[in-house]
């Protein structure tokens, strides 16, 4: 059984991604988000401050599932996990890094998280193979059950 850790490969994924996000914000492009919307800038820090929050929540209760399923060596499927199989990954891809762009004020920031969506597609099919090896017939089913970063919407008979 491969010894399994409480953040998968989301360092391979998120610290690529939030390295891209500061350079875009570094770049002399600059497309302001509150004049393309007409929303005030104001507005946009406190959605902003919303959408991280809720992140760093959603991250912090899915961390503390996560721990605890190791510690038991146990696949978690309880929680955040009974409906998403990666809610960590989800708080940043979904709530941190756009509250972090719109904090930027520049559209051109949120292709980083084009760039974090595609590494994630890449290295996130490695970490379902370790958790298949590790929990087998367990997680196929709960994979079959569930999906990567969005809930479903409707319960389906399949």
């Amino acid at each position: 059984m491969k010894k399994m850790t409480p953040w998968g490969v989301g360092p391979k994924i998120m610290f690529p991604g939030y390295a891209i996000l500061i350079v875009f914000s570094w770049l002399p492009i600059k497309v302001n988000i509150s004049e393309i919307l007409y929303i005030p800038r104001t507005y946009l820090t406190i959605a902003a401050i919303i959408l991280i929050g809720i992140g760093i929540l959603i991250l912090a209760a899915a961390n503390a599932d996560i721990r605890q399923a190791l510690k038991a060596n146990r696949l978690i499927t309880t929680g955040l996990y009974s409906r998403i199989r990666n809610p960590m990954y989800t708080s940043h891809i979904f709530f941190i890094m756009p509250g972090t762009c719109l904090l930027t004020n520049n559209i051109v920031v949120f292709l980083s998280l084009l760039f974090t969506f595609i590494f994630f597609n890449i290295l996130i099919p490695k970490e379902e193979k370790d958790l298949e090896d590790n929990f087998g017939g367990e997680y196929l089913r709960y994979k079959a059950r569930t999906r990567r970063l969005l809930p479903k919407l409707l319960k389906t008979d399949k």
